[in-house]
């Protein structure tokens, strides 16, 4: 299958701001749902942080999961097994992080809920899955907004990103670090010199309200599949084209 990349008047959509979300202390008053994934996830890390003992058997071993979107091969994974080991090593052993490449524990949205519900996992993802919370969130990945990466810092420890930190706590989530992680990029299976060309195409973005808007502004109806399953989706028609930063495509082999 041969894709080709948009000229950079598209390709660099926006900047990515990657992060790393948990528990907050509180938790939400405001869940609806009944997901029994969902709620399988809780108890699972639960029971898992509850029951595990390190080798003394006196010191109580918290287990995290965190769950990640990227594969072992992609190359952001060496930094997520850098920071699990870091943590482990702060803690002198009483905490302990497993990491589950390629959604294996469940979908990103899944497990973000999971997390507010009070699950002992961790989730990287881009911030349009919280903006699905704190709809100001969308303000780290709005294109062109972000012109260059040291602005992603600045504006999450400047007043109004502590402010939407303080909204997402009371949803039950916490945002542990944000991290540049390239520019958007956008793949297909035609050429595209221009808007016109992306109008009716199927692209495949995430399924957060801001993806999707931001498919329909280039004149493209958003598809939502699994990210594990983009190289099928295209290769199918399922989807005429992807979204996504460089390392992400890479480690897909797209």
């Amino acid at each position: 299958m041969k894709l080709r990349r948009i000229k950079r008047i598209l390709s660099g959509l926006l900047a990515t701001s990657l992060i790393f979300v948990a528990a907050s202390c509180g938790g939400s008053d405001n869940d609806t749902s009944d997901d029994s994934a969902t709620d399988a996830a809780v108890e699972t890390s639960a029971a898992d942080a509850d029951a595990e003992k390190d080798s003394s058997g006196d010191q109580p071993q918290v287990v995290l999961k965190l769950n990640s979107v990227k594969s072992s091969s992609d190359k952001m994974y060496g930094k997520w097994e850098a920071f699990c080991d870091r943590i482990t090593e702060a803690s002198e052993g009483t905490v302990k992080v497993e990491i589950y490449p390629s959604e294996t524990l469940g979908k990103t949205t899944d497990m973000i809920e999971a997390i507010s519900k009070g699950a002992a996992v961790l989730q990287d993802c881009d911030t349009t899955h919280l903006a699905d919370y704190v709809p100001d969130y969308s303000v780290f990945m709005h294109p062109y907004l972000i012109q260059e990466p040291s602005q992603i810092e600045t504006l999450w420890k400047s007043d109004l990103g502590q402010d939407l930190e303080e909204q997402l706590e009371a949803q039950g989530l916490h945002v542990v670090t944000i991290v540049y992680f390239g520019t958007r990029n956008l793949i297909s299976n035609a050429p595209v010199e221009s808007r016109e060309d992306t109008v009716n195409m199927k692209i495949r973005c995430a399924s957060t309200k801001m993806w999707n808007e931001v498919a329909k502004v280039l004149g493209g109806n958003p598809t939502n599949t699994p990210w594990s399953e983009t190289y099928n989706a295209l290769s199918q028609g399922v989807a005429d084209a992807a979204e996504s930063p460089y390392s992400l495509l890479y480690s897909a082999k797209l």
